[in-house]
């Protein structure tokens, strides 16, 4: 067999078992469609059979009613119906009398009246009760099936939004933690409850977990200048910048441009600081400023000895005044 047909050879074989289970199907309706005139004729000819023997039934109504019920379940209300119709016959066969030109007395001929009209109802009533029980349970079949439905995409969008929230968290963390800017959060009794790799390498930590286990006024060279940003920030005032000291790890100072902000929630209070490196900065302004006062004195210096120059005659100003006067006395001698 060349691999080409094999495709066509399985869509046979489908089909196949398809059909031979839409034939299975076919097959148990018919039987239970046929079940209730076949129950219903059954127990006809049971009770007839057994009215020529000592075990004959005296009242056959209630087994007659029993079996129109029966049919009316198992079926449904048509196959009832038919069940009625065949017990009324047989009822009104077994309450004649045979040979006479009107064959039922009066009391008879109310039993057959009576019972033909609570036989149909009897499948009647049956008949509706299924079909009603039928329709909730295709009801509650669909409902479930929408509940289903709407768990799975509710579970999906859940999990969509899992996974989305993770990434997010991912490259949030990602920027948080590569940002040229130290980051840390603290609360009000001075927990540092999240910071950024940038913080921990710029105060010489060797982890967060090292960091996160630190009080947070002990990073600042002067505990007083945390305390009170604190407590300006908390009293509602927009985000506060200072340059502060901080300490290192391994006892350097660190000259840091702070920011901090609070934001409240409905458990507590977090101060979100912002630590920029500004300690070059600050030396070269050191440097810069130590330069202009040695500039500064050098100019002192050099203004005050031309001063002194100019206030002192000296030999070289003798000179001139001698060569200028020179001829004319000469010229008297």
């Amino acid at each position: 067999m060349s691999p080409a047909t094999k495709p066509g050879k399985t869509q046979a074989v489908g089909s196949n078992a398809a059909s031979s289970a839409r034939r299975r199907r076919l097959h148990r309706e018919y039987a239970r469609r046929l079940f209730g005139p076949a129950l219903a004729l059954a127990v006809v000819a049971l009770i007839e059979g057994l009215s020529y023997t000592p075990l004959k039934v005296a009242v056959s109504a209630p087994i007659l009613i029993l079996t129109v019920v029966c049919a009316s379940f198992v079926g449904d209300l048509v196959d009832g119906l038919i069940a009625a119709g065949i017990t009324v016959w047989y009822y009104a066969y077994e309450l004649s009398s045979p040979g006479t030109t009107f064959p039922y007395t009066h009391e008879a001929l109310r039993r057959v009246l009576v019972f033909a009209c609570s036989a149909p109802a009897v499948a009647l009533m049956v008949g509706l009760l299924k079909q009603r029980a039928a329709r909730a349970t295709a009801e509650a079949a669909r409902k479930e099936r929408e509940s289903a439905d709407a768990v799975y995409t509710s579970l999906t969008w859940t999990r969509e939004a899992d996974r989305s929230g993770r990434e997010a968290e991912r490259r949030f963390r990602a920027f948080f933690d590569t940002s040229v800017v130290g980051v840390m959060h603290t609360l009000r009794e001075g927990r540092v409850v999240e910071c950024n790799q940038t913080l921990v390498n710029a105060l010489g930590f060797d982890s967060r977990e090292e960091l996160l286990a630190m009080d947070a006024d002990r990073l600042f060279e002067d505990p007083t200048e945390y305390k009170a940003l604190l407590t300006e920030v908390g009293r509602g005032s927009s985000p506060l910048e200072r340059d502060l000291a901080l300490w290192r790890r391994s006892g350097k100072p660190l000259w840091a441009r702070v920011s901090v902000g609070c934001q409240n929630d409905a458990i507590r209070t977090v101060f979100q600081w912002s630590v920029v490196d500004i300690t070059r900065q600050r030396l070269a302004e050191s440097r810069a400023a130590a330069l202009r006062a040695q500039a500064r004195r050098r100019g002192t210096r050099q203004l005050d000895s031309v001063g002194r120059q100019q206030r002192s005659p000296g030999a070289d100003g003798a000179e001139p005044a001698r060569a200028c006067a020179g001829p004319g006395r000469a010229d008297a001698a």
